[in-house]
């Protein structure tokens, strides 16, 4: 049977101890496997304390110092670390489901392996983070900074990263479908290899990105920032790019079947040996745009017909 321990604050310069099992809620505190379930740990000073494994179940950690804490491996479900400092912790592989962060400092941090299942990251400061193959399926991580952060192999199926900042952020081999992207900062980010089927990129910042062989397929890409992006072979079927920017984009043998490009500026685009079947390719600016061996079939820009090199059967 679990016991709900009850907080005592001493003296301001005394650390906090849980009096049921006399643990000194300290800096460097060894905390290993202690079981502080529900325990009220608001504004603690738990600097480099070792929380390895520990139950921190629905713990309150809002406003706690836990900067260069390791919790490996901790039970973080449903904790409460709003405003709390986490930088340079240790979190690989530790349980953070519904566990609220909004508004907390991760920079530096290692969370490679962590569940983060429904978790609420807004706000939050992820700035150099480490994500690696980590789970934040169904995520919040509206506004979140994840600057520079490494986000290899990373789960973020149907996470809301609305406004967030992934500026020269790692994606490679990310899953981001169904993910809300609605005017994100992902300018010079890898996302090579990504999963952005059904993604909602509206108005988002990709230029400079790396989209090599990416899975786009009805993404909603209107009115984005492709400018200097790197789209090689990538799956854009059925892709909405109404009004984006294309300009000096390379599309070349991407995938553009049935792909809405109405409007879009596609000056000195490269489309290159790319399959624009049943496009609507009617852009607003297409001024140098290179569409040497573009497979064009069908498609409703009959007005190219005698510019490039068509390849239909």
């Amino acid at each position: 049977m679990k016991i709900v321990l009850t907080l005592v604050l001493l003296a301001a310069a005394a650390p906090i101890v849980a009096t049921a099992t006399e643990y000194d809620i300290k800096p460097y505190a060894d905390l290993a496997g202690a079981d502080l379930y529900k325990a009220d740990l608001a504004g603690a000073d738990l600097r480099f304390a070792d929380l390895t494994g520990a139950n921190l179940y629905k713990a309150n950690l809002a406003g706690a110092d836990l900067h260069g804490a390791d919790l490996h491996g901790a039970d973080l479900r449903f904790a409460d670390l709003t405003g709390a400092d986490l930088t340079e912790t240790d979190l690989t592989g530790a349980d953070l489901t519904e566990t609220d962060l909004t508004e907390t400092d991760l920079r530096f941090a290692n969370l490679t392996g962590a569940d983060l299942t429904g978790a609420d990251l807004t706000e939050t400061d992820l700035t150099e983070t480490d994500l690696t193959e980590t789970n934040l399926r169904f995520a919040i991580t509206a506004g979140t900074n994840l600057r520079f952060a490494n986000l290899t192999g990373t789960d973020l199926h149907g996470a809301n990263l609305a406004g967030a900042n992934l500026q020269l952020a790692d994606l490679t081999g990310a899953d981001l479908r169904g993910a809300d992207l609605k005017d994100a900062n992902i300018q010079g980010a890898n996302l090579q290899g990504a999963d952005l089927h059904t993604a909602d990129l509206r108005g988002a910042d990709l230029r400079g990105a790396d989209l090599r062989g990416d899975n786009l397929q009805g993404a909603d890409l209107a009115g984005a920032d492709l400018a200097g992006a790197d789209l090689q072979g990538a799956d854009l079927a059925g892709a909405d790019l109404r009004g984006a920017d294309l300009i000096e984009a390379d599309l070349a043998g991407a995938d553009l079947h049935r792909a809405d490009l109405a409007g879009a500026d596609s000056t000195k685009t490269n489309f290159a040996g790319a399959d624009l079947r049943l496009s609507n390719i009617n852009m607003a600016d297409r001024l140098h745009t290179k569409l040497s061996g573009a497979i064009i079939c069908d498609t409703e820009a009959l007005n190219y017909l005698e510019i490039i090199l068509v390849q239909c059967e």
